[in-house]
């Protein structure tokens, strides 16, 4: 099996796995090893429902990529897991595995007061930090997770370089966002994972305040609750269901080994020599 392939899951994710605690049970989603259907798709209801992300399920998508796993969903019946495609990485061969920490910001209506240079770095902006934005979904950050937000689309940088060394503190291993990140050079320099649909330097003050964390929220397009799996890189980001992540690594897998085996044929026969990718 490729080792680099998911380079930060090793170095990070499988590190901090055993500090990750488990939650309640699962909820059956299952008669007759085939997946119930409601109205053609399996119930999200059911599929999120006491759902259980044990250590192992989660180790069970190492080195998989986004493209097997979306495929391994696409066989559950689950078509609309893969968020847009205009939410990117900062730079290319980020690859992320781990548990979905959410969050949700609201663009303000607050005005921000004329004052002094003074009062507004001082009062205004701290205020503001503290009061209006913040990190609340950090106080449920466990390690292994990734922060996925719901920005509302906005242009504003709640994400910098500065936030995301206080993450990795706390063990998050990435960010996702509909909205916008800043700093971008030193969060390059610092090799942080982060996905995000624009790049823009506005500052929160007027412009976002938080709503709430650790709850279901929409992020590109498809519905992410906190503890299912997210899986991201290059070809983008899937977002898996608690209750079907065991089958769905399971599938994956398969096809996984199937591509390799495939590819690696092939480059034999090409005389090309065998790099990571065709590894088994």
């Amino acid at each position: 099996m490729n080792t680099n392939r998911r380079h930060f899951f090793k170095t990070v994710g499988l590190g901090a796995v055993g500090m990750l605690s488990t939650t309640s049970g699962a909820s059956q989603v299952k008669e007759g090893g085939k997946h119930v259907l409601y109205d053609g798709q399996p119930s999200f209801r059911k599929l999120r429902e006491e759902a259980k992300i044990t250590d192992k399920v989660l180790l069970s998508f190492e080195g998989l990529r986004v493209t097997d796993v979306h495929d391994g969903l696409d066989q559950v019946g689950l078509r609309d897991q893969f968020m847009d495609t205009d939410i990117r990485p900062i730079f290319p061969g980020i690859t992320i595995c781990g548990r979905a920490l959410t969050s949700r910001y609201i663009q303000s209506s607050e005005t921000v007061p004329m004052v002094t240079r003074d009062k507004y770095r001082n009062e205004f902006m701290k205020k503001w930090a503290r009061n209006k934005v913040g990190y609340p979904a950090f106080k449920f950050a466990k390690p292994g997770d990734i922060l996925v937000t719901d920005c509302s689309d906005t242009k504003v940088g709640l994400w910098g370089s500065n936030v995301s060394l206080s993450a990795a503190k706390l063990g998050i291993l990435g960010y996702i966002t509909n909205g916008a990140t800043r700093d971008v050079n030193e969060l390059r320099i610092q090799n942080t994972p982060v996905f995000c649909k624009y790049i823009a330097v506005p500052r929160t003050m007027g412009r976002l305040e938080h709503a709430e964390s650790n709850v279901t929220i929409t992020c590109g397009g498809v519905k992410v609750s906190p503890g299912d799996i997210i899986v991201a890189d290059d070809d983008g980001i899937v977002v898996v269901p608690a209750g079907v992540a065991e089958e769905v690594a399971s599938i994956g897998r398969e096809y996984l080994k199937e591509d390799i085996g495939q590819r690696r044929a092939k480059y034999i026969q090409l005389g090309m020599p065998l790099d990571d990718t065709v590894q088994l």
